[in-house]
């Protein structure tokens, strides 16, 4: 082990440079990548070498951060998917369900739009049918 931390990746390629034929070449390269796994690494923080020991804990505190906001990312999204789901199929039974068209054929037309375009459609639907017949449509509960 001790001629393999000596190596380092300058010595290693002006020993393989010299061959010529392309199959030496292959199987050179082939060994020193795996050569290369056994050279002793150096770490350097702040431009000074230090042990690497001392890298890892770093490391992994940039790393746990980085995946702490994916998740924290991650999470919201599942939850706008879901609450988007759930306003989009409110929107859906209400039109099936609502009685109060001018016409047959506007409940199918919304109900084909609310199923191909989905919260876009819903949102559509919201502020152009539901919010205002419902501002016309008094309350039951209110006397």
């Amino acid at each position: 082990m001790s001629i393999l931390n000596n190596l380092t990746i300058e010595k290693i390629y002006k020993r393989i440079l010299p061959i010529t034929n392309m199959k030496k070449f292959f199987i050179a390269t082939f060994i020193s990548l795996i050569l290369l796994q056994f050279v002793s690494a150096a770490c350097k923080i702040n431009g000074q070498e230090v042990p690497c020991d001392q890298v890892a804990p770093q490391a992994t505190g940039i790393l746990s951060l980085v995946f702490g906001a994916f998740l924290l990312f991650f999470i919201f999204m599942i939850i706008i998917c879901i609450a988007s789901f759930v306003i989009w199929l409110i929107l859906l039974i209400d039109c099936i369900k609502r009685t109060n068209y001018n016409k047959l054929d506007d409940k199918t037309i919304w109900i084909l739009l609310l199923v191909f375009t989905g919260i876009i459609g819903a949102i559509i639907y919201y502020f152009m049918i539901k919010r205002p017949l419902d501002k016309k449509i008094p309350s039951k509960t209110k006397k």
